[in-house]
């Protein structure tokens, strides 16, 4: 009689799959009595917003951190493949991303992403989810997968454990192809090789100003993978010990950790140890913001930037090319910054390349850029870049590791058609497009005047000033030719013109003047017609309204009711 397990696999299994190994087997039961998932159901793994990517990153920064290396090389090595490289959270969070940008399309597809989560709970059985609930390295290849639609993929995973022998990630390499067994055991052998590299690094970060001492076979510490780390307290007392010290220390290790002080002579025959010199802790060791990503007080200050933001540090993080256009004051330039270090996970230096500069001055930056190391280069002002630093760029871009983020107000097409760009620059510049969009469009537009007024007030000393009604209604009825370089502009003026608060007064004299021709009273209506929008793009999702509109959920049912809209 068949089981349950057996019954799916005849399913939704390849007919000449073998039998499940236990651990997948395990899993499946898990995913049917436990987790009540179905096979077929429609699915696409949760992901994490921008601001909830950051609080996670910032989190993990000790981990990503000692992870980044070993991720970007055993990127490289696999780099000629289908490969995926990721390290997650604890949690199954993907906190860094390295493929090729030809994948990132299929890999969307089968919802792996940065910042998706991948639990057994949730997604059923799967690399990282059942790796992380068994705490062991293993691989989930094709029909093993318990959901139809990751049976495409190998994924292999190696859980990366911390202090106390605490899972603290996992690494993780995906191929979009079922592998045959000789290449799963290849994948297996690199990955858990370099997550115990990621545990070494963990160790020595966590150590930091302690006297390690490095365990090896007949004084052979070449392998770093073969070898133990031992950490002594001020008299010499073992206080952690890296994941292989255990077993080079053997039956002894009770004995040799008690003691009081530890002694050479006191380790197993054939176990040698090598003490290192005690290292200060480095300065600036304290925990700072990650690098990965911005600090959400950076934040693009429009939420449709923020969603857009989030698009392309998937794509910039796997290598492709941005491009970034827009009308005149919309941000692209500040865009482009926010994107270069929310995507520079590695800490790879970025340049910032001004088209508009003196053409002398832009060749000679462009010839400074190390072709040997991994860069990121933001080309602002495209449309303005002379001929000599096109060339220099095109020689750069040919012989090193470099990540673009171009910025033009202008098309390519256009660029190329007028003359003004090489088509080769071009279409190396050319990968991944996005249009940031006029402010004057904002569903969130009272928020993002709030939000832009209250850092301007704060960075003159004047934090705690507020807007008053009539003004905000002449600002938000404006149509912002300007986006918000002119919001900017006119902020400021109020900001210096004010007393206790700022009034209508305090206003620039055109947008006075406009609100002295308007029914402000209109504005509420205007309000209500964005707030519908906005709820109709969601597909009446409340919660996921008022995060687009930058609100909370009582504010939007304060500001219209609900129920109205969504029979409208």
């Amino acid at each position: 009689m068949q089981t349950d397990v057996q019954k799916l696999q005849s399913l939704y299994g390849s007919d000449s799959a073998p039998g499940l190994p236990g651990f997948v087997e395990d899993s499946w039961l898990r995913c049917l009595d436990s987790y009540n998932i179905a096979p077929d159901r429609p699915r696409r793994p949760a992901v994490l917003t921008y601001g909830e990517l950051h609080d996670a990153t910032d989190q993990n920064e000790d981990l990503i951190r000692a992870a980044t290396s070993e991720v970007e090389r055993l990127f490289r090595r696999l780099a000629h493949g289908d490969h995926l490289v990721s390290l997650a959270s604890a949690k199954g969070e993907k906190l860094v991303f390295r493929c090729d940008p030809g994948l990132l399309g299929d890999l969307a597809a089968a919802g792996v992403t940065l910042g998706s989560i991948w639990t057994e709970e949730t997604e059923g059985t799967n690399g990282i989810g059942t790796s992380l609930k068994v705490g062991r390295g293993l691989s989930i290849v094709g029909d093993q997968h318990f959901h139809v639609g990751l049976k495409g993929l190998t994924c292999t995973v190696a859980p990366i454990l911390g202090a106390q022998g605490q899972i603290v990630g996992a690494l993780n390499v995906t191929s979009l192809r079922p592998e045959p067994q000789q290449a799963v055991r290849l994948l297996r052998d690199i990955t858990e090789r370099a997550a115990t590299r990621i545990e070494m690094q963990l160790f020595r970060r966590r150590n930091q100003g302690r006297r390690l001492v490095t365990l090896g076979q007949n004084g052979d510490y070449s392998d770093s993978v073969a070898t133990g780390l031992l950490a002594l307290d001020d008299v010499g007392r073992i206080v952690d010990l890296s994941r292989n010290a255990p077993a080079l220390l053997g039956p002894q290790r009770e004995r040799i950790c008690g003691a009081a002080v530890l002694s050479e002579r006191a380790l197993p025959e054939g176990v040698t140890a090598r003490w290192e010199p005690v290292a200060a802790k480095a300065a600036g060791t304290e925990r700072r913001p990650a690098r990965g990503l911005l600090a959400a007080a950076n934040l693009p200050l429009d939420p449709r930037q923020t969603e857009v933001l989030r698009q392309a540090v998937r794509l910039f993080s796997g290598h492709q090319p941005i491009l970034i256009q827009g009308a005149a004051g919309v941000g692209k330039s500040t865009f482009a910054q926010a994107l270069a270090r929310a995507g520079q996970t590695g800490g790879q230096p970025v340049f910032l390349i001004d088209g508009a500069a003196d053409p002398d001055q832009i060749t000679a930056r462009i010839r400074a850029i190390n072709p040997a190391e991994e860069s990121a280069l933001i080309l602002d002002n495209l449309a303005d870049l002379p001929a000599p630093p096109q060339l220099a760029l095109l020689a750069l871009l040919d012989a090193a590791p470099v990540m673009t983020i171009a910025v033009s107000a202008t098309t390519l097409a256009e660029l190329i058609a007028t003359g003004r760009l090489r088509a080769d620059l071009a279409h190396r510049l050319s990968g991944s497009h996005f249009s940031l969009p006029d402010l004057r469009d904002a569903p969130a537009l009272p928020q993002i005047i709030v939000t832009l007024f209250n850092r301007l007030a704060e960075a003159n000393g004047r934090a705690g000033l507020c807007l008053t009604d009539s003004a905000l209604a002449a600002l938000t009825s404006h149509h912002w030719p300007g986006n918000l370089h002119e919001l900017n502009a006119a902020l400021r003026h109020a900001i210096l013109m004010a007393g206790d608060q700022v009034d209508l007064a305090d206003l620039p004299d055109g947008l006075q003047a406009q609100a002295a021709g308007h029914d402000l009273a209109a504005r509420s209506q205007r309000e209500a017609a964005r707030i519908g929008a906005a709820l109709q793009h969601h597909g009446g999702n409340v919660a996921e309204t008022a995060r687009y509109l930058g609100v909370s959920r009582a504010t939007l049912y304060r500001k219209i009711q609900i129920s109205t809209i969504r029979q409208k």
